[in-house]
């Protein structure tokens, strides 16, 4: 299946970052790389009403709404919570998309190549249960934690990139706000516990769950071996997680690069061939055993940058 540009729009979504907040012009640089590497695509920024000067910006559309604010969450440290812009942001967007297929990216994301849309078309095993979309929706790697790593978090794939049918990701985000009300557990200096809820991320998945599954899911570390098993069809047969290589894109917020990003995808995401496992389980009943081995030269590789990682911890500590 041969994509071209010219049936895509672009969402991106998020508040502008420009030289007066950030320091450089993130959201104008995510433009243009959008224009290099998808140039027939209908460009959409969607953002909040803002006082900034953006006539310098070659977009198709761009949707300015009400910033419905964020919310502030403590675990281990305060963190923005900033769901409900990010809902209204691509719902709005997604509102004056025109084109078959959709991508949805971070305000502060760049593309780097069109990868993602060689992985479109593969894996088309599908079960009649737990089927959400169409097709599967591309989604990336960071934040997509895998439960059978350190962190136990289930229904925690990426928010960060989209990409599938308009329909398709009209769906994920065909959901109620989260309200203030349904939040549990203030602690000081007026925060969300964020161990007595859920994550961004989980509270969208379980809301597209939840329009056809009666489940009681509402903490981040809410499990069970039937919602792990629920969990992972669910990714194995809605999804296909690619790394941010292999998607084609960067962010300038965080450093895919670092070692930081790299421990993480060793010991707590998802990776590619993580992904390769659940579909093989869970959907086509097969093992490609090609893709195991590759899988364990893959694991190899990152207990050695962990290695170093820690080695230069060590160091640090010790001068």
């Amino acid at each position: 299946m041969k994509i071209d540009s010219k049936e895509i729009s672009v969402i991106i979504q998020g508040p502008i970052f420009n030289i007066l907040n950030s320091g450089s012009e993130y959201t104008l640089k995510s433009i243009l790389s959008v224009r290099k590497y998808l140039p027939d695509s209908e460009i959409i920024l969607s953002t909040w009403k803002q006082d900034y000067d953006i006539s310098s910006y070659k977009i198709d559309k761009l949707v300015m709404s009400d910033d419905p604010g964020g919310i502030s969450m403590k675990l281990n440290k305060t963190l923005p919570y900033n769901l409900n812009r990010q809902i209204l942001s691509t719902k709005n967007g997604l509102m004056v998309a025109t084109r078959k297929y959709v991508v949805k990216l971070r305000s502060d994301s760049v593309l780097v190549n069109s990868n993602f849309l060689n992985y479109f078309s593969r894996f088309n095993i599908r079960t009649t249960e737990n089927n959400y979309f169409s097709r599967r929706v591309l989604t990336c790697s960071i934040s997509s934690f895998n439960p059978s790593k350190k962190e136990k978090r289930l229904f925690n794939a990426s928010d960060w990139f989209f990409f599938g049918y308009k329909e398709d990701i009209q769906k994920i985000f065909d959901i109620p706000f989260q309200q203030k009300t349904d939040l549990k557990r203030k602690i000081e200096d007026n925060l969300y516990d964020h161990k007595e809820n859920l994550s961004v991320e989980q509270y969208i998945w379980t809301s597209l769950i939840k329009k056809s599954l009666d489940i009681k899911f509402d903490k981040i570390y809410s499990f069970s071996l039937k919602f792990k098993c629920l969990s992972e069809h669910f990714i194995a047969n809605n999804l296909i997680i690619l790394s941010p290589k292999q998607l084609g894109i960067e962010s300038f917020k965080y450093k895919y690069n670092s070692e930081f990003v790299k421990y993480m995808e060793c010991f707590y995401y998802y990776s590619y061939y993580d992904w390769i496992k659940l579909y093989s389980f869970y959907v086509s009943k097969k093992t490609n055993y090609v893709l195991l081995i590759k899988n364990l030269k893959y694991s190899f590789f990152f207990l050695l940058i962990s290695y170093k990682f820690f080695k230069l911890i060590h160091l640090f500590k010790t001068h």
